[in-house]
């Protein structure tokens, strides 16, 4: 039976369907291989033996992939198709490989060998190293280029800076830390303060004429009680945060040196030197003022005594109870159990030093005050032989010399120091921490970060007739906690 011209299909139809056909073939085609994972075959010869690389640059890992060698015939086949690009390996290790191909459905690269080689595979991130070797090799197989394990680890460690990015970026919305930013004022130094709310790393870098603080914490410093009273030595405060963290920068003026430490896990400070001798002469012309005035003052006393006869009850006590300056103090001795205690009662914060050489104990202070002789040298006399103060302009040193073995500490009350002289410390020093350092000549140096220092001085010791650099400070004591020896020295 012959179908009718109304039942059989158009010739222009039949073409249309077809190509219909033949594009979504082609389309599907091109959408598996946009798919496929796109990979790099590369062949390098060794030294004693054959290379083959073979790179997913678009990837950060392997695809899933089997290696198989069989009857001199290489194959390494994959899960999903790859869009592999093959180099000329033949022409490459021709001692090793005789034609490399890719199979039709693109799920396995296949390499004919030469012979039959031992088969070493090695995996690095996104990069496969198959490795053939001679049937007569020994020892241990063939390692990763030093280049490649370079830039795996380079890959590790900013892998883990991300993941700690991460990590403190979320436990800062758990722990909301905020730091509190304190400005002291000091007659030699100025004193910031930071005081997180969460235990944190700061850190300080000096760059020109710019200081950087760091703190761990991606969070904002709020520095409105530095910004709204910058000292001189300060010249503009800002605040950025990024994801590695808070970043303090302060514009310095020229020759500023801070020196930056940490109290506690949440502690931190930056200390800015002013300069010791200005601060010195401000005192020690604010203590000559203060005895002018007194003396002014007792001396109108006076004058209205002999004009108008004795002041009665109820005259100006400005007047009447003026005082001076003292111009010297005079120490006390004391005893707390088997320890003797020298008090030597400052009104105003001295720096000081205590240093032991032998029998002999030194102590120097930065005052112009004379140092008399001590109350109570009975007590004293039972364990020192001597007490001899020597002044040295606006120093005084004190000589005392031991008659028995006796641990000398030096601590503060209030403006006072007080030298203790026993077997037992009565309070704890706090300890400084020496470090070595190597300095632009390469030669190894000593570094002690002493907080509130004044002045170096040079003395000669009148017994074994070296010269010392003795630093003073003010309180609170402070000093190195066991003897220690340098080579260096």
């Amino acid at each position: 039976m012959t179908a009718s011209r109304a039942e059989r299909p158009s010739p222009w139809r039949v073409l249309a369907n077809a190509l219909s056909c033949a594009l979504v073939i082609a389309f599907c085609s091109a959408s598996s291989v946009l798919a496929a994972d796109k990979a790099q075959v590369l062949a390098t010869a060794e030294e004693g033996f054959g290379r083959l690389v073979i790179n997913f640059p678009e990837r950060l890992n392997l695809p899933d992939y089997r290696v198989r060698s069989e009857n001199n015939v290489l194959s390494i086949v994959f899960d999903e198709p790859v869009d592999a690009l093959l180099s000329d390996v033949a022409v490459t290790i021709p001692g090793y490989v005789t034609v490399a191909r890719v199979d039709p459905d693109k799920r396995g690269i296949r390499f004919g060998l030469r012979t039959a080689f031992q088969v070493n595979r090695l995996e690095a991130g996104e990069r496969l190293f198959i490795d053939l070797l001679p049937a007569t090799w020994q020892g241990l197989p063939p390692s990763l280029p030093p280049e490649i394990v370079t830039e795996l680890a380079e890959r590790g460690r900013l892998a883990s800076i991300k993941a700690e990015r991460t990590r403190k970026a979320e436990l800062a919305k758990t722990l909301k830390p905020t730091a509190e930013v304190r400005v002291g004022r000091n007659p030699t130094f100025i004193r910031v303060v930071f005081d997180w709310s969460a235990d944190t790393e700061g850190s300080f870098k000096l760059d020109g004429g710019k200081g950087m603080i760091t703190f761990d914490w991606p969070v904002p410093v709020d520095l409105y009680p530095l910004i709204t009273d910058l000292p001189e030595e300060i010249t503009g405060a800002d605040n950025r945060v990024s994801l590695d963290g808070s970043r303090v920068e302060l514009q310095l003026a020229n020759g500023v040196e801070p020196r930056f430490y940490q109290t506690g896990p949440r502690n931190f400070v930056l200390d800015i030197d002013v300069d010791p001798k200005e601060g010195v002469a401000a005192a020690i012309a604010a203590e000559e003022l203060e005895a002018r005035h007194a003396l002014e003052a007792q001396h109108s006393a006076e004058d209205t005594a002999h004009a108008g006869g004795h002041a009665e009850d109820g005259d100006d006590p400005m007047v009447a109870g003026a005082a001076t300056a003292k111009t010297s103090i005079i120490p006390t001795v004391s005893t707390v159990g088997a320890t003797v205690r020298v008090t030597f009662p400052f009104e105003r914060d001295t720096a000081a030093a205590v240093f032991r050489r032998g029998d002999v104990v030194w102590m120097v202070f930065d005052t112009s005050v004379s140092i008399e002789a001590p109350e109570g040298g009975d007590l004293l006399s039972t364990i020192a032989s001597n007490f001899e103060v020597i002044p040295a302009g606006s120093t005084k040193v004190v000589r005392m010399d031991l008659a028995i073995d006796k641990l000398a500490t030096l601590g503060s009350e209030g403006r006072s120091w007080v030298l203790s002289l026993g077997d037992e410390l009565l309070a704890a020093t706090e300890p400084v921490r020496p470090t070595r350092q190597r300095d632009e000549t390469g030669q190894m140096r000593l570094v002690v970060d002493l907080a509130r220092p004044f002045e170096v001085h040079e003395f000669r010791d009148p017994t074994v007739g070296d010269m010392l650099q003795v630093v003073t400070a003010f309180p609170p004591a402070r000093g190195i906690v066991r003897t220690l020896d340098y080579v260096d020295f």
